[in-house]
């Protein structure tokens, strides 16, 4: 393989990288955000304050 072969697929292996991480940490935010709201749901259940709009 020629340098430049290697060089073009060592930039594709880490933009890969990074977007397969960017996917991950986006799901992984999307959850916490569930679990957030759900939490929230519960609490304003157990107190007798009104909801916020």
């Amino acid at each position: 393989m020629e340098p430049f072969s290697w060089l073009l697929a060592a930039n594709v292996f880490v933009w890969l990288g990074l977007g397969g991480y960017t996917l991950f940490l986006s799901r992984k935010q999307q959850k916490l955000f569930r679990r957030l709201q759900q939490l929230e749901h519960t609490t304003r259940q157990g107190s007798s304050l009104p909801d916020k709009p």
